[in-house]
């Protein structure tokens, strides 16, 4: 299985971005969907960040078929998340994950330029599915800080009583070089 390296801080980002999104879904049931698509304008398109995977992994041609994702692959030991985060061998996404991931942010971005009147159970199986590649792919590669910083990222209606962190934030700070 191909792995592609990518810089830490895109990772991080990546991490916030995703949990942003499943968020924001999440909260978008409460309003109408015009709304919460206004409010999405706002913020890095998803149609950035996959150009941005596809273009580092080199999937300009890719029509294979999307794998789903196996749950069970990314049961690993606390021992070997830690050996990953202390010897810095966690900068990568084998390529099948680099796939799963654009195929999800792309079905968003159709549904963000679609007239969808409300949330349906389409947008809550993506909205599923994006948690569980932040959850399954992504949390093994960043270490505890950077997880407690991301799972606080702002997000669509959210409780202003909360302390969160800008989205921008996390935006990598060599982000010239993906969003161009």
């Amino acid at each position: 299985m191909e792995k592609i390296k990518f810089k830490h801080d895109f990772l991080i980002f990546l991490y916030a971005y995703l949990r942003h999104i499943d968020l924001s879904l999440d909260r978008s049931r409460w309003t109408s969907w015009q709304d919460y698509v206004n409010y999405s304008r706002n913020v890095v398109s998803p149609k950035t960040v996959s150009d941005y995977l596809k273009k580092t992994a080199d999937l300009s041609e890719y029509t294979g078929e999307i794998i789903p994702l196996n749950k069970n692959k990314y049961a690993k030991s606390r021992w070997l998340h830690f050996w990953r985060v202390i010897t810095f061998n966690n900068d990568y996404l084998n390529l099948h994950d680099i796939i799963y991931i654009c195929n999800k942010l792309d079905i968003y971005n159709t549904y963000l330029n679609t007239d969808r009147g409300q949330y349906d159970l389409l947008l809550h199986d993506l909205r599923i599915d994006i948690g569980e590649v932040y959850d399954y792919i992504l949390m093994e590669i960043l270490s505890q800080n950077e997880l407690n910083m991301a799972m606080k990222v702002e997000h669509y209606l959210q409780n202003h009583g909360l302390e969160t962190i800008e989205l921008k934030y996390f935006l990598p700070s060599t982000k010239k070089h993906w969003q161009e």
